[in-house]
């Protein structure tokens, strides 16, 4: 495995084990501490916790589709968009070029709907419990008082989709730009690099064949030395045979 992938699975974990444990800590201490539908008010007339459960989505929207078993028109939707966002995931975390970003954004979304997914599994229902008060809305034959209730997995949801949306919208054209002149900036470098190679490769190859040249060189006055002692040595050779014969003539007259 390429080091840039591990690196980017150890970060994964982490966020996904963070969101994760979260959300379900805190659905844990209310569903123990607090009976359903009871409401503590934190910020009076702005934030209360109210315990609640939802059997749909987001505002109980597809309630119908539980039917109170495991494996519910709920549940299912939830694993095959659980699978898709999962398997996009790992397919960016892959690219060397995929920006840090995308990674935190998804290990946060992907945390999130686990731990709602969790709830669907074990409870057959999510719990909700974050209430945020409004001024009273009126919208057609509805009327809102406050947010819809819910959880850290759909507050970790709803912010990896935000960062997805500013991602898109504003930073992918940003983060291209950076990484086409990391691109160009590394072929420099690799070209610079190669240069710099060819050159002591060639001042290598000029050394040798200067080294070869050289020792050339010597070989030929070799012959030529041994060439020249040989000639002093038959020289010897031949005066000594005239002195020698010389001297066999000088008795032969005296005699």
């Amino acid at each position: 495995m390429k080091e840039f992938v591990f690196k980017r699975l150890k970060l994964f974990i982490y966020i996904f084990s963070a969101t994760l444990l979260f959300d379900q800590i805190t659905k844990i201490i209310v569903s123990v501490s607090m009976s359903l539908y009871q409401s503590i008010s934190v910020i009076k007339g702005f934030f209360h916790i109210t315990y609640i459960e939802n059997t749909g989505f987001l505002m109980g929207i597809g309630g119908w589709m539980n039917n109170g078993r495991t494996f519910n028109g709920v549940v299912i939707i939830t694993i095959f968009a659980i699978l898709i966002l999962m398997g996009y995931f790992f397919i960016l975390m892959f690219k060397e070029e995929t920006p840090h970003y995308l990674i935190i954004n998804f290990s946060i979304l992907i945390g999130g709907a686990w731990g709602n997914f969790i709830d669907r599994i074990v409870r057959k229902k999510v719990v909700d419990f974050m209430e945020f008060k409004i001024p009273p809305l009126h919208l057609g034959g509805f009327s809102f008082h406050s947010f819809p209730i819910f959880n850290f997995a759909d507050f970790f949801v709803s912010t990896g989709i935000i960062m997805l949306l500013i991602y898109y919208i504003f930073l992918e054209k940003k983060y291209e730009k950076k990484q086409h002149f990391y691109s160009m900036e590394t072929e420099e470098n690799t070209l610079s690099a190669s240069l710099d190679s060819d050159n002591v490769s060639q001042k290598t190859d000029s050394a040798d064949f200067s080294f070869s040249r050289d020792a050339g060189e010597e070989r030929v006055r070799e012959p030529e030395n041994s060439g020249i002692t040989g000639g002093f040595t038959t020289s010897e050779k031949k005066n000594d045979e005239k002195l020698s014969n010389k001297t066999d003539s000088e008795e032969r007259e005296k005699s």
